[in-house]
């Protein structure tokens, strides 16, 4: 058996006399990625990639942009997995704060790639994952991430030493002031994301 997180594995092993192995996902393709770092205009760059639903924590995501402090800029890419409710309330958001960027559906893997490279912090909070591919470009851009403690992002967060938070306290902890000095040490990622 190959299961997608460690929630499973532990579950499946309970029930099967079979080996059970850990796989993150369907796989990490860095085709068209490059790591190109642009210089920060501002304190803190925050991203967020996602298909839009409150079960990829779309609502949080809206909640920070509402009150975005000045110090930071939030970029908004992706769509909504039915209808266009997030898409249009970010847009909207985008219109009439600065410091709040919403570029919709990103559609080659060159833009996904230089969307990592324009942020300090990609936000990825989820109500269950199975390898996260997001995050996974994320950490392969060397980029901290802050995400939620479910099976799937909470193993990444172990390995990677990075915040795995509920969805509750997500949309406050974007806008809390201590998220301009999280500090994480990103030189060794390359090696544990071979796996």
């Amino acid at each position: 058996f190959i299961v997608e997180h460690n929630t499973d594995k532990l579950l499946l092993e309970k029930f099967v006399r079979k080996p059970v192995y850990l796989t993150h996902g369907s796989g990490l393709s860095i085709e068209g990625f490059k790591r190109q770092r642009t210089p920060k205009k501002i304190t803190l760059r925050i991203g967020y990639l996602s298909r839009f639903h409150e079960s990829k924590g779309s609502h949080e995501i809206l909640k920070a942009a509402k009150s975005l402090p000045d110090d930071r800029e939030l970029i908004i890419a992706g769509w909504d997995i039915k209808g266009n409710k997030y898409s249009e309330a970010f847009q909207k958001i985008s219109q009439s704060k600065s410091n709040v960027i919403f570029l919709g559906r990103l559609k080659a893997r060159e833009e996904i790639s230089q969307f990592f490279n324009n942020i300090d912090l990609f936000l990825s909070p989820s109500v269950r994952e199975g390898g996260n591919i997001a995050l996974q470009e994320a950490i392969w851009h060397r980029v901290p991430f802050l995400t939620t403690n479910v099976p799937g992002c909470d193993v990444l967060a172990q390995i990677f030493l990075c915040p795995a938070i509920s969805m509750e306290e997500f949309g406050d902890a974007v806008l809390d002031k201590d998220l301009c000095d999280l500090k994480v040490d990103t030189s060794a990622w390359d090696e544990k994301i071979k796996p």
